[in-house]
């Protein structure tokens, strides 16, 4: 009911395609690290039409400490990295104007996480080449805010790659 109501009021999102028998509530109420995979309790269709969404690349954003901790490396979760489409990012950017407290709000982070770090965004022109699929919320990355469904509660979506080799994506500081 809540994802037919927020998309309604948000043209970006789409409506969530669960299988029978299953909800939102059902894959929350399962503890991260045995959530089920998006494949069991989503439509085929649904998937394939979100993940379709990143045709154009995928980027997130990471901090310096990351970028510096293994120079040329992918700069991400070994684990699943998060990844919007490059479009939805480019929008996000332009929300947040330079303004990380924004950012954070954008990308459903808790407030401080990018506040007081150099920051980068991180762009993957072919995510789909890196095994891109929807996170299951058992990533190391996935917070509180986390919801199934491959959808934050603002419509933006999300998807999780693996790790990009070297010369696979292109690193550009955030000001």
């Amino acid at each position: 009911m809540f994802v037919f109501l927020f998309a309604a009021f948000n043209s970006r999102a789409q409506k969530i395609q669960f299988k029978k028998k299953w909800t939102a509530r059902s894959v929350l109420s399962q503890p991260k690290g045995f959530r089920p995979k998006p494949e069991i309790y989503l439509t085929p269709k649904y998937i394939k039409k979100v993940l379709k969404k990143y045709k154009n690349g995928g980027s997130f954003i990471t901090s310096a400490d990351i970028i510096n901790k293994n120079p040329g490396e992918f700069p991400g979760w070994s684990g699943g990295q998060f990844i919007y489409t490059t479009r939805q990012m480019d929008e996000i950017m332009e929300i947040a104007g330079g303004n990380k407290t924004r950012l954070e709000r954008e990308l459903h982070l808790k407030p401080g996480t990018l506040t007081k770090k150099i920051m980068y965004r991180v762009d993957v022109p072919h995510p789909r080449a890196y095994n891109l699929r929807l996170p299951s919320g058992n990533e190391p990355a996935a917070n509180e805010s986390w919801e199934p469904g491959g959808q934050l509660s603002n419509g933006r979506l999300q998807a999780v790659i693996d790790q990009v080799p070297a010369g696979e994506f292109t690193v550009t500081k955030i000001e």
